[in-house]
């Protein structure tokens, strides 16, 4: 899949093309493919959810809400 550009995730004008030179294109098989939880991800000793709260998501603030009541992770 092609990037999308910096403009559409608000980059300022002055970083736009830096971001979009850092940019590659992302395989589709990570959209199609089927993944297999292990549960190795709860070992992990440090946790972060990071919202980025410009662009109005759903799922993403369900998510927030979700990882707020959980002491195993830091919500920014």
């Amino acid at each position: 899949m092609k990037p999308v550009s910096a403009a559409e995730f608000r980059v300022n004008e002055t970083d736009r093309g830096w971001v979009d030179a850092m940019c590659t294109p992302h395989p589709i098989a990570a959209f199609t493919d089927k993944m297999t939880l292990t549960g190795a991800r709860e070992r992990i000793a440090k946790k972060a959810y990071i919202r980025a709260k410009g662009y109005p998501s759903v799922p993403f603030d369900g998510a927030q809400e979700r990882l707020k009541a959980n002491a195993a992770w830091r919500v920014f």
